[in-house]
């Protein structure tokens, strides 16, 4: 269709490319994969931080018994901290044998292990740039703060030292945490880099987008203030049950993380095409665009007990609608008369670089009479969805070939409980036992005592409650009250594991007890 023609996009069979504004702005989602076990993650956050590589060529697993030269690569009391540490289990369909995956308690013992070197970097990607926006946008205060968050996080992933480079796991096994690894002065560096730290990230301000009024953003600081707590929680459990914990905070944060920016290019691609197609006036103003971008996880998921495939959906909705914003901020640009190549999308306008949302949905108002003619009759919606039907990721995007929408799907499965050695629990998402049946959407034990773990600790001066719980379970996107079986359920699991302390007839305000009190 003409109106299409000659716009500033590159075109393949797939989808429509990346408007430049688009793709230098946060509204860009990185690619992603599959991490085949939670320990990935582990392994991919060790590697960040703790080595000079993240990747030393192919997939290479940890393997306790491996020998270099005649000789074992680690030694005795390593050995036996991986062995401690064995967890999931895959049945290779080849072969039909198993395949160990284990956890490494401290950075040393993934010297020998590491993800392909193409492979998508998840955790900075989608958890450590959480952290990142809420230290540069708005939620930090000092340069000093910005440190003490570092140094604890970073020795929370180092593991308890006894002694200057030593760690003491529960069995009493002494391993040397930094073997193979960088010093720990080039490791802090790192992870504040990683984190938007660096002296030109300070001068800069680097955040992902900065809301107008100044204040955190609610996501992110959620993720911040809940790692703080979970770090300060590692000197007083063992090792291996903390890692169990940062585990489940890895898998569910950063998939919370990704869902939550998919939204964003979902309910702009609405506003915009409610504009352009002439069905709403531009009845948005600066405090609608915080509040939008404040609210993105609101909603993410729905539990249920009930088999569902709403991820899937969720994925392949957000694909239809990248493509379409794609699109129409092309459209709007070319029947705008304007250029912008140079422009990165931005909350607010600020510097001549920037796209704001209010200009692109102002010049989208101005212009959609001119763009209503040339439509000739023709519904804006009709046009783009017979236009993007030639684009295999919008018209089949979980099977599309080099489509997004296979690998957000493929990433999503680290929140599934694992056929073997997923018993603690750590999981949000539950398979049904037949194939291609869907799968349930309720936390697992583990799970369950992490979140009332944070729940406590973000209301530590008065007694929790239920509603506490439940309350922090909405600020992940779970909102457990839509459905009516599902909050006794809640209720339920947490009596099961002895977590209630009165009468589950009292509802909201039932007491609940901490399953980790912090040792002075």
């Amino acid at each position: 269709m003409g109106v299409f023609r000659g716009l500033k996009l590159s075109i393949s069979k797939t989808e429509a490319g990346w408007h430049n504004s688009i793709q230098t702005s946060f509204l860009f989602v990185p690619t992603a994969g599959m991490r085949v076990s939670s320990d990935d993650l582990i392994i991919e956050l060790y590697r960040e931080v703790f080595f000079e590589t993240r990747s030393e060529g192919s997939l290479k697993r940890i393997d306790p018994d491996e020998q270099e030269d005649g000789n074992s690569v680690f030694d005795d009391e390593e050995k036996l901290s991986l062995y401690m540490s064995r967890g999931r289990k895959k049945q290779t369909s080849a072969t039909r044998q198993l395949t160990n995956f284990y956890t490494p308690l401290y950075p040393s013992l993934a010297r020998r292990s590491w993800l392909r070197k193409q492979s998508e970097r998840a955790i900075r990607d989608f958890f450590l740039k959480a952290i990142a926006q809420h230290l540069h946008g708005g939620g930090s205060n000092s340069q000093s703060a910005d440190n003490y968050l570092i140094n604890i996080f970073y020795s929370a992933l180092r593991g308890k030292c006894n002694g200057a480079e030593r760690g003491e796991d529960i069995a009493g096994l002494q391993i040397d945490t930094l073997r193979g690894c960088v010093s720990a002065e080039e490791g802090k560096k790192k992870l504040a880099d990683l984190c938007g730290l660096s002296d030109d990230d300070r001068k800069s301000g680097k955040s992902i987008f900065i809301l107008q009024s100044q204040h955190s953003d609610v996501l992110a600081r959620t993720l911040f203030e809940d790692l703080h707590q979970l770090c300060q929680l590692e000197g007083s459990l063992d090792r291996l049950q903390w890692m169990n914990l940062l585990k489940t905070f890895l898998r569910f944060s950063s998939s919370v993380w990704l869902l939550a920016q998919m939204k964003m290019t979902i309910v702009l691609r609405d506003k915009l095409l409610s504009i352009l197609s002439g069905s709403s006036e531009l009845d948005i103003d600066e405090n609608w665009v915080d509040e939008t971008i404040k609210n993105r996880h609101h909603g993410l998921f729905k539990p249920t007990m009930t088999p569902t495939n709403q991820l899937e959906k969720y994925v392949q909705q957000y694909v239809k609608a990248r493509i379409e914003l794609n699109i129409l901020v092309a459209l709007v640009e070319k029947y705008s008369a304007s250029d912008w190549s140079d422009k990165t999308m931005t909350l607010h306008s600020g510097s001549q670089s920037d796209l704001g949302i209010l200009e692109l949905m102002t010049k989208a108002l101005n212009m959609n009479s001119a763009l209503a003619t040339d439509l000739d009759g023709i519904d804006l919606r009709i046009a783009l969805t017979r236009y993007c039907e030639k684009f295999s990721a919008w018209s089949m995007p979980v099977n599309a070939t080099g489509g997004p929408a296979k690998g957000y799907c493929e990433y999503l499965l680290v929140l599934r409980k694992m056929d073997k050695g997923d018993e603690d629990g750590g999981y949000l998402v539950i398979p049904s036992k037949r194939k291609n049946a869907g799968y349930k959407i309720f936390p697992g034990n583990l799970m369950l005592k992490l979140v009332t773990f944070l729940a406590e600790r973000a209301n530590p001066n008065k007694r929790l409650v239920f509603a506490d719980v439940e309350n922090h379970f909405k600020k992940y996107g779970l909102d457990f009250g839509e459905k009516g079986e599902i909050r006794p359920k809640l209720i339920e699991s947490l009596q099961d594991m002895g977590l209630l302390k009165g009468s589950p007839d009292a509802g909201d305000s039932v007491a609940v007890g901490n399953p980790y009190p912090l040792k002075n």
